[in-house]
């Protein structure tokens, strides 16, 4: 079995007897590929945000091009993996902003449009430490489950990694 079908395997296992995850399942299921399906590792205090609610927005800002910029799409399963750890969650991705040629005059927009639901001010520098990037991604964040914890086979050091591409149609619209 692939890697893809254990993950998918292992979410299935989580959410199939869950009627609210009930589309979700069945898109799983299905082998479809209209959707994408994500790893995102989320350090604390964010993964505890995000569990209980206050996290609303998970953001990720980058020097370079690279995921989840451009990559995830409304509809999309992020998976929400413990840095150095298990799998404990995942969620939907909603509304998704891309921002690039970031430069201090964006990134003040931003957070001051964003902060309180990045929950950036538990992190007196999040905003200074990101001044040199040049990408953001900004993806609102519905539907958190948690799950038993599970191990994936994920062994490179990126924080954003891709399982299953969602297929674009020359009509798709992102």
């Amino acid at each position: 079995m692939k890697w893809k079908d254990k993950v998918f395997k292992a979410i299935i296992n989580e959410i199939e007897n869950d009627p609210e995850w009930s589309e979700i399942t069945s898109k799983l299921k299905s082998n479809r590929n209209d959707f994408g399906v994500h790893v995102a590792i989320f350090s604390e205090p964010y993964l505890t945000f995000l569990l209980n609610g206050s996290k609303k927005v998970e953001s990720r800002f980058s020097i370079n091009r690279i995921s989840p910029y451009g990559r995830v799409f409304n509809g999309d399963i992020v998976l929400v993996k413990k840095g150095g750890g298990p799998v404990v969650a995942l969620f939907i991705a909603g509304e998704i902003k891309f921002f690039s040629g970031l430069n201090i005059k964006k990134l003040k927009i931003i957070e001051d449009q964003y902060a309180k639901v990045i929950c950036s001010e538990s992190d007196p520098l999040f905003w200074k430490n990101r001044e040199s990037t040049k990408f953001a991604t900004l993806i609102k964040v519905n539907m958190v489950k948690e799950v038993e914890p599970f191990i994936i086979n994920k062994s490179d050091r990126t924080a954003w990694s891709i399982v299953q591409n969602k297929l674009l149609s020359l009509f798709d619209s992102h």
